[in-house]
């Protein structure tokens, strides 16, 4: 009898922790390029700045990356990683 219980009792368990799991990977993700705005950066910089490019890489887990170019100085970027 208790063979006949353990295999539900299994499953209710793996659908319990990765049900969860599931839900995270599907939450919206944030735009790095909408966290600060080119006027913000500029204040901060004192130097002219271009507006923010979105990269895409290969892989997800590489994150999230808005880079904002800096007249004369390089470039500022923001990276979000999951």
């Amino acid at each position: 009898m208790a063979k006949f219980f353990r295999i539900p009792m299994v499953l209710i368990v793996i659908v319990l922790v990765f049900l969860p799991l599931a839900g995270i990977a599907a939450e919206k993700t944030v735009d790095p390029c909408s966290l600060l705005t080119q006027a913000e950066i500029q204040d901060a910089l004192g130097k002219p700045v271009k507006a923010g490019i979105l990269k895409t890489h290969a892989t997800p887990a590489a994150g999230a990356d808005c880079n904002f170019v800096v007249d004369g100085f390089g470039s500022f970027n923001i990276l979000l990683k999951p």
